[in-house]
């Protein structure tokens, strides 16, 4: 008599007993271990493709929230700047028409060195407006003002370099942060050098605008630019613009002796991405302006030199 032996098929709530031959039984049992491996198989891969669908949904989401909040910083910064400037009287956008002096009696720059004096600037604002501007900042030390651009901006001292990096004049969190002059620099008189920073804004607002030095055409355009207090305004005439990271020590303020000046100065200006034309000596006073440049190095940094070519009294 031929062999039988019962065999189970398994459903999913039950057991169907065959009547099958034994010499059929191997393959029949291979045939069923393959099918639940497959099986198996099938369902981890569903699992996995479900796991990396969900993760990138999250990690969607999560760079939509950090895309937005972004967006509405920025433009509650700006919203902010915009208050600030109309409460001195300065049009906060790039380009906007300057209300015009009448043409002084003493001479306007042309490109040349002006001596310490009289000279013609942008009539942006007024003492009366920045004595109110000053009472009621007591960090304030002065306006910048880039021609056609944005920088359009009050510039801060606290006691260290951080306190108003990611916060605004009324000492709110701030994505922009505020201009601010180094803790170390002397803000009444701007002897010797004053260093100032801002951020490097992605919607070219703060210190966006200065790397545009790195074109020789812009440096002919914006030569010169302008700092603001209830009594007097000065100009300052860029002589130096380049790229570099924070292992160059840049930012130094103390100076031993007029030589180690001199040699400074000659150093800044030597490494100017090109010959601006205009010389500086240790008897000069100079301003720097820094900010963020992580195009091509991890600590980049870009910064602007500029002398103090005149001061004048504000109007």
């Amino acid at each position: 008599m031929k062999e039988k032996r019962d065999y189970f098929i398994y459903s999913k709530n039950n057991e169907y007993p065959l009547d099958i031959p034994s010499k059929y039984a191997d393959k029949i049992t291979n045939v069923g271990k393959r099918r639940s491996g497959q099986s198996r198989g099938g369902k981890k891969s569903f699992n996995f493709m479900l796991l990396i669908r969900i993760a990138a949904f999250i990690v969607l989401v999560v760079a939509a929230y950090i895309f937005g909040k972004r967006i509405y910083e920025y433009t509650r910064d700006i919203k902010y700047s915009e208050s600030q400037n109309q409460s001195i009287a300065i049009v906060a956008h790039a380009g906007a028409e300057i209300e015009e002096r009448e043409t002084p009696a003493y001479p306007q720059y042309e490109g040349k060195e002006v001596e310490t004096g009289r000279f013609s600037y942008p009539k942006i604002t007024d003492y009366e407006r920045l004595a109110q501007f000053s009472d009621a900042y007591p960090d304030f030390v002065f306006w910048m003002y880039i021609e056609n651009t944005y920088v359009n901006y009050p510039v801060v001292q606290a006691k260290d370099n951080d306190y108003y990096l990611r916060r605004n004049m009324d000492g709110e969190d701030n994505l922009s942060g505020t201009l601010f002059m180094d803790f170390r620099c002397e803000r009444d008189t701007l002897k010797g050098h004053t260093i100032i920073y801002g951020h490097n804004n992605q919607n070219g607002t703060m210190f966006g605008p200065i790397k545009q030095y790195l074109s020789k055409k812009f440096f002919e355009e914006h030569p010169v630019f302008y700092t603001y207090t209830k009594d007097a305004v000065t100009m300052w005439k860029v002589f130096s613009a380049y790229e570099t990271d924070t292992d160059n020590y840049y930012i130094q303020t103390y100076f031993p002796t007029t030589e180690s000046y001199a040699e400074f100065l000659q150093k800044i200006k030597d490494d100017s991405f090109y010959d601006t034309g205009v010389n500086v000596t240790a008897d000069d006073d100079i301003m720097t302006l820094s900010t963020c440049y992580l195009y091509t190095k991890v600590n980049g940094r870009f910064v602007v030199h500029a002398v103090k070519a005149g001061v004048t009294p504000l109007n």
